[in-house]
Formats: C-alpha cells, structure tokens, sequence
C-alpha cells in the first residue's frame, strides 16, 4: 500500500480518509435525525446557551420533509453517527 493517495491531483498521507459529500437521500434519514439532534441537544433546557423544550426533529417525517435541503458526508460508505 503506498504511503500516499492522490485526490484531484493533491496528495495525502494514506492513513487519512477522504471524506465524500452528496445530497442526503431517503437511506440518510434516520442517520440526520441522530445527528442533527444530537448537534442541537445544546439548545434543550432552560439554563445558559438552552432554551428549547423540544429536538429540532420530532420525526422522521420532518428530516424526510428537509432532505432536498441536506448534504451528508461520508467515510467509508457511512454516515457518521
């Protein structure tokens, strides 16, 4: 294995993984509901940067209504969890 990957002409050290970004699609969904809620669980409560009560998705519904909006980047063919 060379020590080196070449990436649109650009060279990396090997042991780095190359992260890929496309739209989000339907298989995505519960991988941005986790996610997403997970990144906002700052916000829920009452006390300093909190002031929420609820998750920013309550559903899958809501993450499916968003997804045109969404990008997801992937590492070896997952979605970070």
């Amino acid at each position: 294995m060379s020590a080196w990957t070449s990436f649109f002409g650009y060279f990396f050290p090997s042991k780095f993984s190359l992260l890929r970004i496309r739209k989000a699609r339907e298989s995505d969904a519960k991988a941005v509901f986790s996610i997403v809620n997970a990144a906002y669980s700052v916000e829920l409560g009452n006390t300093g940067l909190a002031f929420k009560s609820v998750d920013r998705y309550r559903n899958l519904g809501e993450v499916r209504r968003d997804l045109h909006e969404i990008y997801v980047a992937r590492e070896n063919e997952c979605v970070a969890e």
